[in-house]
Protein backbone atom coordinates (compact mmCIF):
# COMPACT_ATOMS: atom_id res chain seq x y z
CA UNK A 1 0.00 0.00 0.00
CA UNK A 2 1.48 3.65 -1.25
CA UNK A 3 1.12 6.32 1.18
CA UNK A 4 -0.02 9.58 -0.75
CA UNK A 5 0.99 13.14 0.60
CA UNK A 6 0.02 16.53 0.15
CA UNK A 7 1.14 19.72 1.82
CA UNK A 8 -0.34 22.85 1.27
CA UNK A 9 0.73 26.55 0.66
CA UNK A 10 -0.77 29.54 2.53
CA UNK A 11 -1.22 32.98 0.90
CA UNK A 12 -1.41 35.55 3.82
CA UNK A 13 -1.25 39.19 3.19
CA UNK A 14 -1.97 41.00 6.27
CA UNK A 15 -1.43 38.23 8.73
CA UNK A 16 -4.27 36.75 7.68
CA UNK A 17 -4.54 33.81 5.14
CA UNK A 18 -5.90 34.68 2.03
CA UNK A 19 -5.53 31.84 0.32
CA UNK A 20 -4.34 28.17 0.34
CA UNK A 21 -3.16 26.11 -2.34
CA UNK A 22 -3.16 21.88 -2.21
CA UNK A 23 0.46 20.74 -3.08
CA UNK A 24 -0.16 17.05 -3.76
CA UNK A 25 2.69 14.30 -3.96
CA UNK A 26 4.66 13.67 -7.08
CA UNK A 27 3.64 17.40 -8.88
CA UNK A 28 5.22 20.21 -9.38
CA UNK A 29 3.61 23.85 -9.65
CA UNK A 30 5.14 27.27 -10.65
CA UNK A 31 4.89 30.06 -8.57
CA UNK A 32 4.56 33.96 -9.74
CA UNK A 33 2.75 36.53 -11.43
CA UNK A 34 2.16 36.01 -14.87
CA UNK A 35 -1.29 33.78 -14.66
CA UNK A 36 -0.93 32.69 -18.10
CA UNK A 37 2.18 30.43 -17.23
CA UNK A 38 2.18 29.81 -13.59
CA UNK A 39 0.05 27.58 -11.91
CA UNK A 40 -0.41 29.85 -8.15
CA UNK A 41 -0.49 33.50 -9.01
CA UNK A 42 0.79 35.75 -6.48
CA UNK A 43 0.59 39.56 -6.99
CA UNK A 44 3.32 40.97 -5.40
CA UNK A 45 5.89 43.52 -6.87
CA UNK A 46 8.37 41.24 -5.04
CA UNK A 47 7.48 38.25 -7.08
CA UNK A 48 8.68 37.67 -10.63
CA UNK A 49 6.70 36.13 -13.62
CA UNK A 50 7.74 32.84 -13.05
CA UNK A 51 9.82 32.99 -9.66
CA UNK A 52 9.72 29.42 -8.13
CA UNK A 53 8.40 25.78 -8.38
CA UNK A 54 7.31 24.22 -5.52
CA UNK A 55 7.54 20.14 -5.79
CA UNK A 56 6.35 17.52 -3.38
CA UNK A 57 7.67 14.04 -4.10
CA UNK A 58 6.34 10.72 -3.69
CA UNK A 59 8.45 10.61 0.00
CA UNK A 60 6.38 13.69 1.15
CA UNK A 61 9.70 15.54 0.84
CA UNK A 62 9.19 19.72 -0.54
CA UNK A 63 11.30 21.12 -2.56
CA UNK A 64 11.33 24.67 -3.77
CA UNK A 65 13.34 25.79 -6.92
CA UNK A 66 14.31 29.37 -6.95
CA UNK A 67 14.16 30.44 -10.73
CA UNK A 68 16.73 33.00 -10.30
CA UNK A 69 14.87 35.95 -11.85
CA UNK A 70 15.40 38.96 -10.66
Amino acid sequence: MSTTFCASLNEVKGGSTEEVHRLDSGCSYSVGRNRDTVDIVMEHPSVSRVHATFTLSEQGRLMLLDKGSA
